[in-house]
């Protein structure tokens, strides 16, 4: 598989703009010379001097002005195609190398499981929550009150909490594998035993005190992990997806660069700066602008936005 003509000639205009940048920044620099030139030959005594002479030095200094004024526009409109040409670049070789490089597709997709880690996670506070109320309630019973109802709710929530727990671990192995080969140091949390299913039913065959005596442990240890463990948990998670997505980004940075060497070497054509600053303007800046003001007239109140 090969980049797409588009991608090419994106790369041969990021390419481009390196050249023009280069081009504004040697010109800025004699600019910057000739003004000083131009100040260390004006005289002390000046206001002494010829009428004409005074002319010629503001026209030289206004002259000097206006082309570093320009040029240095030219570096903000350089700016606004970056800001635009950039991400589609980006977006372009995050999916090519999703379809080409196994290493990369193993730390993209470990990103992405951690993203649903996470979630899957967070979706578990109100299950543990509910979970902890109805230990309370089993806990604090009245003698001769009823428990197994308690027992029951607290059992169908630690069915789904079991489900959820195997579906956690699982992920985790998915990440462990994937990242063996590029960053194997990197692991998710390891979460608290949340497969009670077992412990209740034999807990509904035990005598009220016994049962408040097992419930008292596992309420505090799961209100626990709500008031503490599950941040923990989530923080551990956003530094493992922190660095494999730093790791991602390394990788096709460092593809970027060579395809950015090589098209600064044989993809961008002989043009000077006058041409080449306003088509690059009008590709992405003007093509951008134009195509935002169509969504607005589909789309006036920006109710799909």
């Amino acid at each position: 598989m090969e980049l797409c003509a588009e991608t090419l000639d994106h790369l041969r205009n990021e390419a481009l703009v390196g050249l023009c940048r280069g081009w504004i920044g040697e010109r800025l620099a004699t600019l910057e010379r000739q003004r000083e030139e131009i100040h260390s030959t004006r005289s002390p005594f000046a206001v002494f001097g010829r009428r004409e002479t005074k002319e010629a030095f503001t026209r030289s200094v206004r002259a000097t002005e206006e082309s570093t004024n320009t040029l240095r526009h030219g570096l903000a409109e350089l700016e606004q195609v970056e800001l635009r040409l950039l991400p589609l670049i980006r977006a372009d070789l995050e999916t090519y190398l999703d379809n080409v490089s196994p290493e990369f597709q193993q730390l993209t997709r470990s990103v992405r499981l951690i993203e649903v880690w996470q979630r899957k996670l967070r979706e578990l506070a109100d299950p543990l929550l509910g979970l902890a109320r109805e230990l309370r309630v089993l806990r604090t019973a009245a003698p001769g009150q009823p428990m197994l109802r308690g027992i029951a709710i607290a059992r169908e929530i630690t069915q789904r909490l079991e489900a959820a727990h195997v579906t956690l671990s699982g992920i985790a192995r998915d990440v462990a594998g994937a990242l063996q080969a590029s960053a194997s140091d990197v692991r998710l949390p390891e979460l608290p035993e949340l497969r009670r299913v077992g412990w209740l039913q034999r807990l509904a065959l035990l005598p009220v005190p016994k049962i408040q005596a097992e419930s008292t442990p596992v309420e505090a240890e799961t209100r626990r992990f709500l008031a503490e463990g599950l941040e923990a948990a989530c923080a551990k998670a956003q530094s493992c997806h922190a660095v494999c997505q730093a790791l991602a980004d390394h990788y096709l940075e460092q593809y970027w660069s060579q395809l950015r060497a090589f098209a600064r070497e044989h993809y961008v054509e002989e043009i000077s700066l006058e041409e080449a600053l306003p088509a690059l303007t009008a590709r992405y800046v003007d093509a951008d602008i134009a195509r935002y003001q169509r969504e607005l007239a589909l789309d006036p109140f920006g109710i799909n936005h």
